[in-house]
């Protein structure tokens, strides 16, 4: 009878372990579906940009988190989409890699690509040498602990707010291209109304 006891206990606990596992390590989730138009609108700038090199280093590379690193990616900015003029370089929280990581999704995205899908929903990782259309805002508007950058693409969970592009033709880039010209219309036609 104690062998049998033993037997359910062990079973007991570890689906229970397993179900906490589960739990604690769901991928993140927003109240709404995303919506690019709003990334657009609340970003004060949007860019494509370059990966260089850290501007901060990680004080262990062999190390990961999911939330916001404490290293820094320096971009050198190529184009900028949405703002006025943006010194060059900018340096948001991120990793380094050597890999691709291109939205699976069909343009326009409604989704952020696969290293932002769990964690803090903010892809983090950019590969050295690759072209971004970054969606930056004033960290100094925005509420995520452990933000330590001037500006920051952390502003809209899982959205697509650091895509890594193809080239600069990328059609992530006339999609948005074409998606702030509207807006601004949009824009201007109300303030005609009022």
């Amino acid at each position: 009878m104690n062998k049998t006891l033993v037997v359910v206990s062990t079973i007991f606990g570890s689906i229970i372990i397993l179900f906490l596992s589960y739990k604690l390590s769901e991928a993140c989730t927003r109240s709404g579906p995303v919506i690019i138009s709003h990334a657009c609108e609340i970003a004060e700038y949007i860019v494509r940009a370059t990966a260089l090199v850290y501007s901060q280093p990680p004080t262990n590379p062999n190390l990961r988190t999911t939330g916001v690193p404490a290293s820094k990616v320096a971009f050198r900015v190529e184009e900028i989409l949405k703002g006025d003029s943006l010194g060059s370089p900018i340096e948001p929280n991120g990793y380094l890699t050597d890999k691709d990581d291109f939205n699976d999704h069909p343009v326009p995205y409604n989704f952020v690509r696969r290293n932002g899908r769990a964690g803090s929903c903010f892809a983090n990782e950019y590969k050295q040498g690759a072209q971004y259309l970054l969606f930056l805002k004033s960290s100094s508007h925005v509420q995520w602990p452990g933000v330590t950058t001037s500006y920051t693409v952390d502003i809209d969970a899982l959205a697509p707010v650091n895509e890594q592009l193809h080239s600069s033709d990328d059609p992530w880039v006339y999609y948005i291209k074409g998606l702030i010209a509207g807006l601004r219309q949009a824009k201007d036609r109300r303030n005609t109304i009022k």
